[in-house]
């Protein structure tokens, strides 16, 4: 069984900023769980950005975090190199959307450079994007990896023993630190200009791994997880091989690189007959008196059926058969262009299953907003300020001890509640209702939060708000008369503002860009609310006026929508929220609480 390395690291990075033109910083990503990282690795980068504009820089860094984690470990090619590049261009295109604080005429020239590395078994991938630096130490001699140039990327790949030493770097550190000097200077990290970092990477056994797990991932002899479908396999090896063949013959690991083989064997089911007891024949001779029962019980039946439907035929008014055929007939006609109109808009007509309606808990409840955690439902009510809540797992909503008069633009993050009141903004344990932080704000319509920052609407004026000193510190964003009264606000990277007229906005980067709604039937003059942050996939819109809720992509092309298929449900929507798994919805229509599952 060949060995499972791992590393431990060492990172270089330049004095932190709060705002920059030019930056560069080490990232190390780890999947959740063990099994993932025996299939998938973990990844090592460091990246740099440079522009004409001030980008913030934590927020920066915590989106390259989240696209290259969620880009790279939900891929499912089977190549790690292919997967990685493809989490880059990823994060290249969101770093480029991204500008700082004010909204633009004119969009940013940005540039965007980073190495990334997979320490996957005993086999290191490397990926490059742009002017970025890669070595190998191996027993005192330290050598550039080679890579294999396909356009702005390169890429490598090849076995690596423990003890080796895996650099890192920027093109600008490289330049000014070479790595055979690396080891011996001693470097302070506030001293490093902004455009330098650089990650080192010792090389180990890690003995934690069982050998079941150890078989669980790509190594040097075994496709391992690959085994899990033979299709896979087949054009994953392919994959492998023509990437050690095309973009690995220059790497100079003063090793030769084992061939990986499909397994010629596969696994054979063997089929087990299963056998069933059959109960005798049904005696009738010994049952005779209990087979005349049962006649006569049935014979009963059917005079008292045959009965009700002649009283029935009776009393039922005449109808004219030409009259009823004409009925039939515009019925389906109806029913028919519903289903063309439901195929053309993609609308899926569903029943909400209703768990629970608060004026249970409550007979005087006028809930306003619905929200939810992992594992709770929160449901407020603006005019007497309580709180309801509910474990999702037994739901059952109680109310919690503390009012917030006027509360609203409610929304989660970490298991925890953030809303506007009449006081101002407030953050809130959902568990208890007690106030976790509370700041003076006036004059906010909605808000919303991003990367701990809070985003407000203000009249036709959009501030970012940052927490100091049990302050708030805002930045005025943009100023645009769109922003006036607006309805909601969301942020997924972009931020989507549900204007007073119905309008669908979408800023990005600072700059307000093209944004038109497609496969959309009929306006949204009548949607309250729009839903959509960094962990969710696609934007969410409630629309009571239409009685539908809408699912768009980032670019506003419908992807569904989902009515209730009785017309009696979804009269009184008032708000609703997807779950975090982006896999139901919770909806509150008048004071019931209904769930969808996407």
């Amino acid at each position: 069984m060949p060995k499972k390395l791992a590393a431990k690291i060492q990172q270089l990075n330049p004095a932190p900023a709060q705002y920059g033109t030019s930056f560069a910083k080490c990232i190390v990503i780890e999947p959740e769980t063990r099994e993932l990282l025996s299939k998938k690795g973990c990844v090592y980068a460091v990246y740099e950005v440079e522009s004409d504009a001030n980008f913030d820089v934590a927020l920066i860094e915590r989106v390259l975090n989240d696209i290259i984690h969620n880009s790279y470990y939900q891929s499912e090619n089977v190549s790690p190199i292919q997967s990685m590049e493809k989490a880059i261009v990823d994060a290249r295109d969101k770093v480029v959307q991204l500008s700082n604080d004010a909204l633009r005429a004119e969009p940013t020239n940005v540039k965007f450079k980073i190495t990334a590395a997979i320490l996957w078994g005993n086999v290191l991938y490397v990926a490059q994007y742009d002017k970025a630096e890669s070595f190998l130490m191996r027993e005192g001699n330290i050598k550039p990896i080679s890579t294999m140039t396909e356009g702005t990327f390169s890429a490598a790949s090849g076995v690596v023993k423990e003890d080796d030493v895996i650099i890192l770097c920027t093109h600008d550190f490289a330049k000014a630190i070479p790595p055979q000097k690396l080891l011996s200077l001693k470097l302070q990290e506030e001293n490093l200009p902004p455009t330098h970092a650089c990650l080192l990477m010792k090389l180990f056994v890690d003995t934690s791994f069982t050998d079941n797990e150890l078989a669980s991932g790509v190594t040097q002899k075994e496709p391992g997880a690959l085994q899990e479908n033979v299709k896979k396999v087949t054009q994953g090896v392919a994959d492998v091989k023509k990437s050690l063949k095309q973009k690995t013959s220059g790497i100079n690991f003063n090793i030769k690189i084992p061939k990986i083989k499909l397994p010629t064997k596969l696994l054979k089911f063997s089929a087990t007959t299963i056998y069933t007891k059959t109960k005798a024949p049904f005696d009738v001779r010994k049952r005779k008196g209990l087979l005349l029962l049962v006649l006569l019980a049935i014979a009963l039946v059917l005079s008292i059926t045959i009965t009700k439907l002649t009283k029935s035929r009776k009393a039922a008014p005449a109808v004219a058969p030409n009259s009823q055929a004409t009925t039939t007939e515009q019925n389906g006609q109806a029913l028919k262009q519903q289903e063309e109109n439901d195929k053309q808009y993609k609308i899926e007509r569903v029943i909400p299953q209703i768990i629970y309606d608060i004026k249970i808990t409550d007979p005087q409840a006028q809930p306003t907003e619905i929200t939810n955690t992992q594992d709770v439902i929160i449901v407020t009510d603006k005019s007497t300020g309580k709180i309801y809540t509910s474990p999702k797992n037994a739901v059952k909503f109680e109310t919690l001890a503390t009012p917030y008069p006027g509360i609203k633009s409610t929304l989660t993050d970490k298991n925890k509640l953030y809303a506007l009141d009449n006081q101002g903004y407030k953050i809130i344990d959902p568990q208890t209702g007690d106030t976790l932080e509370k700041y003076a704000l006036s004059g906010a319509i909605v808000a919303s939060i991003y990367s701990d920052y809070l985003y407000v609407i203000s009249g036709d004026t959009l501030t970012r708000y940052s927490h100091q000193d049990n302050e708030l510190q805002g930045v005025m964003w943009g100023e645009n008369a769109a922003f006036a009264n607006a309805r909601s606000i969301a942020i997924a990277y972009s931020i989507y503002v549900l204007t007073n007229d119905g309008n669908l906005e979408k800023y990005t980067g600072g700059n307000k860009v093209a944004f038109s709604l497609k496969g959309v039937d009929g306006t949204l003059e009548g949607a309250i609310k729009v839903v959509a942050n960094n962990n969710l996939t696609n934007v969410y819109i409630l629309d009571p006026q239409n009685q539908r809720i809408l699912i768009l992509d980032s670019e506003g092309n419908m992807i569904k929508q989902y009515k209730a298929r009785d017309p009696e449900n979804f009269l009184d929507l008032k708000s609703f929220d997807v779950s975090p798994d982006e896999k139901s919805l919770y909806i509150l229509d008048g004071s019931k609480v209904e769930t969808i599952n996407l």
